[in-house]
């Protein structure tokens, strides 16, 4: 028994791991594509593929009303003919919803043209019509085969629409340093990509009709759509922040803000990758009311978490402008600002405090908070930009983040019966952010590269991540053998 619970965990963590690796790969690809075309394009021609960029990832997340996690639902653990009629039917409605979002983009386009300042943005609209249309279907490839049991094919797929992305989009942006051609490429290279998406997923859901079936519509509606509505209420208020920067500033100075406003993506990865492994040990433990359990696990992964963020999060602050003119030159070194504010969201990226309600049943509280998240996050974003400018967004952002998590972790100690304070390691991570000012002066004070430039940078961070790592050694090993040797039990 206890070899067949050991091979079954090092399978999920094998699946884990190429999930994990093929988002990583989509992630990169992304920044890859900023950085290019923040080389290729002139502020004013990139600060329109960001709004339009921006449309299509809050869209296409609204339209698929939760379908993403209702097929991985409906689909594992059923029989071929089950599965071939949710996936069927699932693809169906993605096919009606796609076509009411391109019916209400063409309608409203000039609408949305006015509110960012940019009679353009309704052009480029027409442009992407057809990424519109198409992107929507990108959220379900993954979870589909996920649940038909091919981990390896939906890591694949996520590595061929990252290849395509980046040789297709940036390299005509490149090429013809136009915006307007850098749209079409996508259109083509989202085309490709769903032809090749399609053919493996009906391949592996052999002899599947597209269709409908009414009392089928109703079972899987009532699921993905109160799902569906919690994450796009997530969605919006994760990018209330571009939003609300788009209406006021102009297009060129809203290319600045693009650039600096991201998190960095690995770190979510991952507490993601934690969070999926001890969500149904939390459900367990719960369940069988070991409290403490939860509490101590919970408790210790964050303290894991934090050694690698934590000094993460202190040298990306310190170089901040350096990692920015890098990345993107040093037309957009004002973005340095935002990506430093952004930096602060770190700390709350050590666990997923949602997926811990989750876990104890507390779906509704989730709801909840994320509404009351996202009306504090619009009103002191809407303030604070009007105020202060665009230096203003991210300020918001962070406080109504901080704001939600704190709730959210005020009802887990409710629910679980402790202190909320009780649940942090405090002293761990104020530890582990003291620990990585030590190396980061020493490579400020003695590196002698130039650490704008690639080869300077590259130095600075593995000089910087050995020092921390063997005082991390040296401090551990002091803290377990001193006691001993002081003959402290």
């Amino acid at each position: 028994m206890k070899t067949n619970s050991f091979n079954l965990k090092k399978t999920l963590s094998i699946k884990a791991g190429y999930l994990l690796f093929s988002n990583s790969v989509r992630s990169i690809a992304n920044i890859v594509v900023y950085m290019l075309l923040s080389r290729s394009l002139s502020q004013y021609e990139y600060g329109n593929y960001r709004l339009i960029w921006l449309l299509i990832t809050i869209l296409s997340l609204i339209f698929v009303f939760g379908l993403p996690g209702s097929i991985t639902y409906f689909v594992s653990g059923r029989s071929h003919k089950e599965q071939q009629k949710y996936f069927g039917q699932t693809m169906s409605l993605l096919a009606v919803s796609s076509l009411v979002q391109i019916v209400l983009l063409y309608v409203f386009r000039n609408m949305i043209a006015s509110y960012f300042n940019n009679p353009d943005i309704a052009y480029y609209i027409l442009i992407s019509l057809p990424v519109f249309m198409l992107y929507p279907y990108t959220h379900i490839y993954s979870p589909a085969l996920v649940a038909k049991g091919h981990v390896i094919s939906s890591a694949a797929i996520n590595i061929v629409y990252s290849i395509l992305f980046v040789a297709g989009v940036a390299g005509v942006a490149y090429t013809t340093q136009s915006v307007f051609s850098t749209l079409v490429a996508f259109d083509v290279v989202l085309l490709v990509y769903t032809l090749v998406a399609f053919s493996m997923l009906f391949y592996r859901f052999k002899n599947t009709r597209l269709g409908y079936d009414w009392s089928s519509i109703k079972e899987q509606g009532a699921y993905a759509l109160p799902l569906g509505a919690a994450l796009s209420l997530e969605l919006i208020s994760k990018f209330v922040d571009k939003i609300i920067v788009g209406s006021f500033v102009s297009t060129s100075e809203y290319s600045i803000y693009a650039n600096g406003s991201f998190e960095l993506p690995f770190v979510g990865m991952i507490s993601g990758a934690v969070m999926a492994i001890l969500f149904p040990e939390f459900v367990k433990y719960f369940k069988d009311n070991k409290i403490s359990k939860i509490i101590n696990i919970w408790k210790e992964s964050i303290g894991r978490t934090g050694m690698i963020v934590m000094p993460i999060m202190i040298y990306f602050i310190a170089y901040s402008n350096e990692i920015i003119v890098l990345m993107y030159t040093d037309r957009y070194a004002a973005s340095a600002s935002i990506f430093m504010l952004y930096l602060f969201i770190l700390p709350l990226r050590l666990t997923i405090v949602s997926q811990v309600l989750a876990a104890l049943n507390q779906n509704k509280a989730i709801l909840k908070f994320t509404v009351y998240g996202l009306i504090v996050n619009v009103i002191l974003t809407w303030f604070l930009v009007k105020s202060y400018g665009m230096v203003g967004a991210p300020i918001g952002t962070i406080l109504a983040i901080y704001f939600v998590n704190g709730m959210m972790l005020h009802r887990v100690s409710v629910v679980l019966k402790s202190q909320w304070h009780a649940m942090l390691p405090w002293v761990k991570l104020s530890l582990y952010a003291f620990l990585s000012i030590i190396p980061l002066w020493l490579v400020k004070t003695f590196n002698p590269w130039d650490e704008t430039s690639l080869i300077g940078l590259f130095v600075s961070i593995v000089a910087f991540g050995s020092v921390y790592l063997l005082i991390i050694f040296l401090v551990s090993n002091i803290i377990k053998f001193a006691p001993k040797r002081l003959g402290v039990k």
